[in-house]
């Protein structure tokens, strides 16, 4: 079982999303939980790092980093596609 840890800083950010976009983003959480890589999401992998994925939910992209040792997965940037990427 994997531990999702979301910073304060991504919540905030969150908060501002549309609801619907909210919703689907904490059942999406859920499901990390369980697994990495939860079926029927557009996941891949952001070139340059490591172990750093980007869903995709809409217009939204939500960025996850994989911590293999401690089992963490841990929640780097949440934005609205037309921002871009920074992790």
């Amino acid at each position: 079982m994997w531990r999702v840890i979301i910073p304060k800083r991504i919540k905030k950010v969150l908060e501002k999303f549309p609801i619907n976009i909210r919703e689907e983003i904490l059942i999406f959480g859920k499901k990390l939980e369980e697994s990495v890589f939860p079926s029927g999401y557009d996941i891949k992998k952001v070139r340059g790092t490591t172990n750093c994925y980007r869903v995709r939910f809409g217009d939204y992209r939500i960025i996850y980093c994989i911590d293999k040792k401690e089992k963490n997965i841990i929640i780097t940037d949440a934005f609205r596609r037309e921002r871009g990427y920074r992790v």
